[in-house]
């Protein structure tokens, strides 16, 4: 009955709004700015914000995870992830993906091709597949001060290998080199440097 259900969602509740309109309403794990509030947001801990979606019980009701916002909630992704129920895959749509450091606030550094950081995030992604995750979006969010070659040849590359390597549903520990970049043929760094090649010819000297 709140005027903004009547005004602006034809007097449906947001979930009656998201399922006729197939919009997704996704809840985020919160970020942490200041220093000694780990812990205290609400729904700061996946394991919670999946019991509540259980209980909306919407298909357009899901969980955004993002990683950085777990580390510096003190959250090891790892344990949570093994201790979420076995369809909680099903309840994530979207990642917010950056290298996984535990700063508190947002950091968004680059995911570096043949990382650690690119490896640790496949094996998240591998475990919440093993839990029913069947369709799912990765979003790097790029932070200030990054160049587009950090972004786009780095973070963007290696956010391909991952989802290449999961549709394939290749276990972590069996990660070929080609997943780090480091195919014998490198056929795909060839292609690029014959595109710089093309680019630059008849440039003067």
């Amino acid at each position: 009955d709140h005027s903004a259900n009547k005004d602006n969602l034809d007097g449906k509740s947001i979930k009656e709004f998201c399922e006729d309109n197939e919009i997704y309403f996704l809840l985020e794990v919160p970020a942490v700015e200041i220093a000694g509030m780990e812990g205290r947001f609400r729904l700061f801990d996946p394991r919670h914000g999946y019991h509540l979606i259980k209980r909306i019980n919407s298909d357009y009701v899901k969980m955004c995870l993002d990683f950085e916002h777990m580390l510096s909630h003190k959250l090891d992704p790892d344990k949570v992830i093994d201790d979420l129920p076995s369809d909680a895959g099903k309840k994530v749509l979207l990642f917010h993906l950056g290298k996984p450091v535990p700063y508190g606030g947002v950091v968004h550094k680059p995911i570096m091709l043949g990382s650690r950081a690119q490896e640790i995030i496949y094996r998240w992604l591998y475990k919440l597949q093993q839990k029913g995750m069947d369709k799912a979006y990765i979003l790097f969010e790029r932070g200030s001060g990054q160049t587009p070659k950090e972004v786009f040849e780095e973070s963007v590359q290696s956010m391909r290998q991952i989802a290449a390597f999961l549709d394939k549903g290749i276990k972590p520990d069996d990660l070929p080199p080609e997943f780090y970049g480091l195919a014998i043929e490198n056929r795909a760094k060839f292609q690029r440097q014959l595109v710089s090649v093309r680019e630059h010819a008849f440039d003067p000297l």
